[in-house]
């Protein structure tokens, strides 16, 4: 497993923990970091059902088999969480002080398959964008459609947000309906992403919220 405790998230410089109880009156985007979180790629063949029972018995859950669907819960710290890239790609995260060693779990597990296992926390961070006005943020700077018809609660996308490349999963909504977004973004282009979305979400008032 990774040791956290060496990593260096790369929105640091940017200082959000001291801004995080600097409050904007009449807010309606929440933007935050959640750095650090186990990740791990995976790559099988979900019509293999070895594969699956691997994967099973290794974090709790199956791989989900429709495209952009997600399996396991919102809340991190009850388990593993495994986002669609692909028909044979998938990405299993995790909260970064879970004491599950994922990677050593399903390396385990897939022992002698036709499969592959990868630690990728280190290349990206997760950036949470949430709040009424969430979605026409994200809509300023990127071609996909978000609107809740095609793209619902469960479910994961991957294009660009200005110039960048981001994975959006729709984690959840929050107590008021709105959406709760988390973005994963190549730790090269975090501090990039993360300004463009703060200096975009002025006309709406944005509110920086405590890593989680």
């Amino acid at each position: 497993m990774a040791e956290y405790f060496l990593k260096h998230s790369p929105l640091a410089p940017l200082g959000l923990g001291a801004r995080v109880n600097n409050t904007t009156d009449g807010a309606t985007v929440y933007m935050g970091e959640r750095p650090f979180r186990q990740q791990v790629g995976l790559r099988g063949d979900i019509s293999d059902a070895a594969f699956r029972s691997a994967i099973k018995k290794a974090v709790g859950i199956e791989p989900p088999a429709a495209a952009h669907e997600t399996t396991g819960p919102a809340d991190l710290s009850k388990g593993v969480r495994i986002l669609w890239m692909s028909p044979d790609e998938w990405i299993c995260v995790t909260h970064a002080e879970s004491e599950k060693d994922m990677l050593g779990d399903l390396t385990a597990a897939l022992a002698g398959q036709h499969a592959a296992v990868w630690d990728i926390a280190g290349s990206r961070t997760v950036i949470a964008v949430s709040g009424p006005d969430a979605r026409n943020l994200l809509a300023k700077g990127c071609s996909l459609d978000l609107h809740l018809s095609v793209f619902p609660v469960g479910h994961i996308i991957a294009g660009h947000l200005a110039l960048g490349h981001v994975e959006i999963d729709y984690v959840a909504n929050d107590a008021d309906g709105n959406p709760v977004l988390e973005l994963y973004v190549h730790r090269s282009f975090a501090e990039y992403i993360w300004t463009w979305l703060e200096d975009a979400a002025q006309e709406y008032g944005v509110q920086v919220l405590a890593e989680d």
